[in-house]
């Protein structure tokens, strides 16, 4: 793959608190919510998932680095800005942005620089924005140890495959598609 790939990876904020003062289907709607947000300010390309339980993953090809930072502001500004409805409640909800990029590189790379960016925007505080590429931290991600703990990847034959699990892919309608995503690429 030479076009750029990036990824936008991000959390909600402090979310267990509206979980456990809403109930989890209060909750479950609120994601719904920031899902519909979140799909109408990306392209019809690019891709929107759930890997977590308040955690949503972007998947946006052919786009690099200072693209994904600002349509990360843009998600902070536009999607989070606006308070959500909930059972006639207004909530406001923020969110922490993990940012990677890569021309070239495993798109299971590139996640795992995502999630560790999104490490680091979890530490500086609510509503941060951090990117793998540009962050003073990269240094310490690149040690033996932080690679052994990140890894969940392994070889089948001449393939390396990474696992992620609880991906839960979201479209338009919002339909659950899977429980776990396996990525691969071949090497001859």
């Amino acid at each position: 793959m030479h076009t750029p790939l990036s990824l936008i990876l991000l959390d909600v904020d402090d979310f267990g608190h509206w979980n456990s003062r809403l109930g989890n289907d209060a909750c479950d709607d609120l994601l719904c919510q920031v899902a519909r947000r979140l799909g109408q300010l990306l392209r019809s390309y690019d891709l929107l998932g759930r890997p977590g339980k308040d955690e949503f993953l972007a998947l946006l090809p052919g786009c690099g680095a200072e693209e994904a930072r600002l349509l990360a502001e843009r998600i902070r500004a536009e999607v989070f800005c606006r308070p959500f409805r909930v059972e006639d409640e207004s909530i406001r909800l923020s969110a922490c942005f993990g940012i990677a990029s890569s021309s070239g590189r495993s798109p299971v790379v590139v996640l795992r620089q995502a999630e560790t960016a999104l490490q680091w925007a979890r530490t500086s505080g609510p509503e941060s924005i951090q990117s793998y590429l540009d962050s003073p931290h990269r240094e310490d991600a690149q040690s033996p140890i932080a690679r052994r703990r990140r890894a969940t990847n392994f070889w089948l034959g001449n393939r390396l495959i990474g696992h992620q699990p609880r991906f839960v892919s979201l479209f338009g309608n919002g339909q659950h598609l899977a429980d776990e995503a396996v990525f691969g690429k071949s090497f001859r």
